[in-house]
């Protein structure tokens, strides 16, 4: 009887061991996944604003080139050409204007292109950042309202355009 009891318990001890051991595991597993859709969230919200800085960036009419009939001459209402960066608007936007939260850091910046200060949003990647969202959007730039006869002549691929192609990459991230 005695060896009886005795398989009995060891037996018992290796179920509750191996018993045990899978809830280890699956704990484990439930944690993994945790941390997987809290980084999914987090990658989400970084694209969610990228693209937004991104789209209010070639949109927004306090940056986009305003359209006139003849310099100075204004249109009623006002026009904008949208995906047309004005130089001289370019650094009175602000992070705010682009639907960027403060707590996110970004930085702007024109291919090929120098010198076009964007307000509060000109911070330098230092490549210890473990999350970015970027988006690159093709624009054009010009200096001041951009008037319909120089439209017509980039439109038409004519001498004497004044608008400069260049594409803007957005970084996001917290």
């Amino acid at each position: 009887m005695k060896i009886k009891g005795q398989i009995f318990s060891i037996d018992f001890l290796l179920s509750l061991i191996i018993v045990v051991f899978a809830i280890g595991l699956l704990v484990q597993l439930i944690e993994l996944n945790a941390y997987d859709l809290k980084e999914k969230e987090l990658n989400r919200e970084l694209e969610g604003v990228a693209l937004t800085a991104g789209s209010r960036l070639v949109n927004s009419e306090k940056i986009s080139c305003e359209l006139v009939t003849s310099a100075p001459a204004p249109l009623t209402p006002p026009q904008y050409v949208m995906n047309c960066i004005d130089r001289a608007k370019a650094g009175t936007v602000t992070k705010n204007d682009l639907g960027i939260p403060t707590d996110f850091d970004c930085n702007i910046s024109i291919d090929g292109i120098t010198g076009i200060p964007f307000n509060n949003c000109n911070t330098a990647v230092t490549g210890l950042e473990k999350n970015i969202a970027g988006i690159d959007r093709n624009v054009v730039l010009h200096s001041g309202s951009l008037t319909k006869s120089e439209l017509e002549k980039c439109l038409g691929d004519l001498p004497g355009c004044t608008l400069t192609e260049g594409t803007a990459k957005v970084l996001v991230w917290r």
